[in-house]
C-alpha cells in the first residue's frame, strides 16, 4: 500500500492533498462521509512519490469509480485549521485542479451518487476497512448554503482563475 504523505507532531498535523473541481451545467461535484456533514471538492492525500495530478485521477477512481482528465492547476492553498473531531491543527498544503469527466454518460452525471473513502486510524490508513461516501452537485450560488470546507471555497468557486494563484487560508 502506497505511503500517504502526512504525519503528525505535538504541534499538529501536516499532510499534501490534491483535489479535483468538476463543474457542469453550473454545478460543482463534491463529496462527503455518509455520516458527516462536511462538504469537500472530491480528492484526497498525495502518495509519496506520486505528483498531484496523479493523485486526482487516482482519487476519483477510488472513491468515485470514474475517470478524469486533469487540465490545469487553480489554486495552490496552504490551509490552516482545528480538525473537528480530535481538536488537533492541521497545516494542508493543497493542490486545486480543473478537472472533466470522460465521457458524456456515467455514475457522474447522476444528482447524487455512492463511493467509498478510505478508513483512518491514528493517521494511518487500516488495510481492507473503507467508509461509504456521498457525491452530490451543488449550484455555485447555493455554496453558502452547507457546510464546505474549506469556507474560501465558496467564493473561490464562483470565478475560476485563468492561471494558479497562490492562496493562505487560516481557519483558526
Amino acid at each position: 500500500m502506497a505511503q500517504k504523505i502526512v504525519f503528525k507532531t505535538d504541534d499538529g498535523v501536516y499532510g499534501l492533498r490534491a483535489s479535483g473541481v468538476l463543474i457542469h451545467h453550473s454545478r460543482v461535484l463534491l463529496c462527503r462521509l455518509v455520516d458527516d456533514d462536511i462538504w469537500v471538492l472530491p480528492g484526497g492525500g498525495i502518495n509519496l512519490h506520486e505528483t498531484s495530478p496523479e493523485s486526482v485521477k487516482r482519487e476519483f477512481l477510488e472513491e468515485g469509480e470514474f475517470d478524469i482528465d486533469v487540465l490545469r492547476l487553480l489554486w495552490i492553498i496552504e490551509n490552516f485549521f482545528v480538525l473537528r473531531a480530535s481538536g488537533e491543527k492541521m497545516h494542508g498544503l493543497e493542490f486545486y485542479f480543473l478537472v472533466s469527466a470522460k465521457g458524456s454518460e456515467g455514475r457522474w452525471i447522476q444528482d447524487e451518487f455512492y463511493g467509498q473513502e478510505d478508513y483512518w486510524d491514528n493517521w494511518k490508513i487500516v488495510p481492507g476497512k473503507t467508509q461509504p461516501m456521498i457525491f452530490k452537485w451543488f449550484p455555485l450560488e447555493e455554496l453558502n448554503k452547507i457546510n464546505l470546507k474549506p469556507t474560501i471555497l465558496k467564493e473561490l468557486l464562483k470565478n475560476l482563475p485563468e492561471y494558479p494563484v497562490h492562496i493562505q487560508n487560516r481557519d483558526y
